[in-house]
């Protein structure tokens, strides 16, 4: 009896710990965006992916968390999107995420690196927040968004195309940040068009 009561203790006391450390990770992530280790705010930070492969991890990770959430925001906008302008450009957009986001599993898996099926706290607030504009203002408050993620990922992808020491990665990103800036322009472009009808 004695015996059996210590291994109920024993997994009690595990279950607690696993509890007040999930809640702390939990609280952590919640104020943070999953960009913050690469961007902040309007710059970029120190980090640079020259050193060690946890740099390069961050690069993919972050890269594929951008993607994923594009691709989910874009089925949001085909949805609720109001103007065949928005409905067009996500399908467009589609076509190029699905092909990156194939190319960073890609090289994850080559680098052993794990890519998060979640969101983050920052995606999911962000999904909603997007999700709960009145009708009438989605239009604009999606090319608003994916306007500010496009700066972002040209941000983060320029950065590691000057930093790593990687030269499959470097080339990769070399042939990819030329289509992030015509995505940009192309986003930019319908924003007008559609401003204007």
């Amino acid at each position: 009896m004695v015996k059996s009561n210590f291994n109920i203790l024993s997994i009690l006391e595990c279950t607690v710990i696993f509890c007040i450390l999930n809640t702390i990770v939990s609280c952590r992530n919640q104020f943070e965006s999953p960009y913050t280790i690469n961007i902040k705010h309007n710059g970029l930070s120190n980090v640079k992916y020259v050193n060690g492969v946890n740099n390069i991890s961050q690069f993919i990770i972050t890269a594929a968390e951008i993607y994923r959430e594009e691709l989910q925001m874009g089925q949001l906008a085909k949805q609720k999107g109001n103007n065949k302008f928005i409905k067009e450009l996500c399908n467009k957009m589609e076509l190029q995420h699905t092909v990156i986001l194939k190319d960073l599993n890609q090289l994850a898996e080559q680098r052993e690196i794990y890519l998060p099926s979640q969101f983050s706290y920052y995606a999911q607030n962000t999904y909603q927040q997007l999700n709960n504009t009145l009708p009438e203002d989605f239009d604009k408050a999606y090319c608003d968004w994916i306007i500010r993620s496009r700066q972002e990922s040209i941000a983060l992808f320029s950065e590691a195309s000057n930093d790593t020491s990687d030269m499959e990665i470097n080339a990769w990103v070399r042939s990819v940040l030329p289509v992030l800036k015509r995505q940009l322009n192309f986003v930019i472009a319908y924003q007008k068009k559609f401003e204007k009808v």
